[in-house]
């Protein structure tokens, strides 16, 4: 079995719902982000196996967005590409996939991230193939799309919002302790530093033509994350391969974990993900320097905290270091692949070495990743 690693990376940054990126599409924004993580490796496109980008929002228009994005990023004809959908961790996921492929042997290079673009979701006008009159027409806004395929009759609609209130009940966390740690996440959002894998974006707005190169950050306090549009996108390499390209390994993959439970609860806190790639690694969740973790919501963050046995001290100076969705929005498709590449970056800012990415999901299920820095 090969050993999988990071070779290099790249991300747009992260807009605002109906922000500065409103205006690109997915695919625009997994095209930027591919083509930077090209430019800055200098890896020939030839070189790639196969691209694998995830999307949660899926739609009739491009419904192979992984083959689309390929083509529309001048990558040669003859290259496979597809697309995956996990919801909150499509991203991750693509990246799993590639992982697995690399490790076995079955490729040496695979481009695998995700892009998600909220502010261009479509509305959904329900039996309008039946009865398309306006008296009889359901539509369904971002907010109310988050069920995760869950069956509506089992579940009903199922909110962030109700997810919060449940977990938040169920873990003893308070309103007071929900709000002080979405004020930690946009502190530290506010005050990151980190820039090394964000490409800028240029967007023409009006007249004018703005140079995008930071993640905006909410500065109001809403428990659940807010929709938001990126990409992101990574370079996963055997050995050979990078040493056939001449290029250093930024990180090495070690281990993943994948798992699903109650869609309203311990689902998405991902609780066992984590324990499968810890224990794989032969790591426990003490002696790992730093843990990524996708914030739905700020109950659910906690609960997983909890739930893992992390510290209060260790929340605030081990999880998330440089702020999460709480903070800048929840970009679904590419979460996941934001969480691994800031995971990568927070690490080689500190000088640390092991780290670990968890991203839950709409409908309670969740990847766990755990990276050594090489």
């Amino acid at each position: 079995m090969e050993n999988v690693f990071v070779g290099g990376f790249a991300r747009t940054p992260i807009g605002k719902l109906d922000g500065n990126l409103k205006t690109l599409t997915a695919e625009a924004l997994a095209v930027e982000a591919i083509r930077a993580v090209l430019s800055e490796t200098g890896l020939s496109s030839d070189e790639i196996g196969e691209v694998i980008i995830g999307n949660a929002k899926q739609t009739s228009t491009h419904s192979n967005l992984g083959r689309y994005v390929t083509l529309a990023a001048d990558l040669p004809v003859k290259t496979p590409a597809y697309t995956v959908q996990r919801q909150d961790a499509s991203g991750m996921q693509a990246i799993i996939n590639g992982y697995a492929k690399v490790k076995s042997g079955n490729a040496s290079i695979i481009l695998a991230g995700g892009t998600e673009s909220m502010s261009q979701i479509p509305y959904e006008i329900l039996n309008a193939r039946y009865e398309f009159a306006p008296d009889k027409i359901v539509m369904h806004p971002i907010e109310a799309m988050i069920t995760g395929g869950l069956p509506r009759e089992k579940y009903g609609i199922v909110t962030l919002e109700a997810i919060n209130k449940a977990m938040g009940e169920k873990y003893a966390i308070t309103e007071e302790e929900q709000k002080e740690f979405v004020q930690l996440s946009q502190r530290k959002a506010a005050e990151s530093p980190l820039k090394e894998s964000i490409t800028s974006i240029q967007v023409k707005l009006k007249k004018m033509t703005l140079d995008i190169t930071r993640d905006d950050i909410y500065d109001r306090i809403e428990m659940k994350a807010l929709p938001a549009d990126a990409a992101a996108v990574c370079l996963l390499m055997s050995k050979s391969a990078l040493d056939d390209n001449n290029l250093k390994p930024i990180a090495e993959i070690v281990s993943i974990g994948t798992s699903a439970g109650d869609p309203l609860g311990e689902g998405l806190l991902g609780t066992a993900a984590a324990k499968k790639a810890l224990n794989k690694a032969g790591k426990s969740i003490e002696n790992v320097d730093f843990i990524e973790v996708n914030e739905i919501t700020a109950a659910q963050v906690l609960a997983t905290a909890q739930s893992l046995g992390i510290s209060k001290s260790d929340v605030e100076t081990k999880v998330n270091v440089h702020g999460g969705a709480l903070a800048t929005g929840n970009p679904w498709g590419a979460a996941g692949a934001i969480l691994l590449e800031r995971l990568i970056s927070s690490l080689k800012k500190a000088d640390k070495e092991w780290g670990l990415a968890l991203c839950g999901a709409a409908g309670g299920q969740a990847i766990a990743v755990v990276v050594r820095i090489v």
